[in-house]
């Protein structure tokens, strides 16, 4: 029977961890900052927190720049 890797075999280096660490961060707050502001804006409370009807929204509002001349 063949040996099994251990998992010091597949150890990332701490330089590497914490540059994947710092990148998951940095993507974490580009996604929840336009959250942040729908909440400042009221749409939530409008909606209900309606999560279907804040990303229809949210597909309308990039329709209409998409259209604007």
């Amino acid at each position: 029977m063949p040996e099994r890797s251990s998992s010091a075999d597949f150890a990332v280096p701490q330089a590497l961890r914490n540059t994947s660490i710092v990148e998951r961060r940095r993507r974490a707050r580009h996604l929840i900052e336009p959250g942040g502001l729908a909440v400042k804006a009221g749409i939530v409370e409008l909606t209900g927190n309606d999560r279907e009807m804040i990303y229809g929204a949210l597909i309308w509002i990039a329709d209409k720049f998409r259209t604007l001349p």
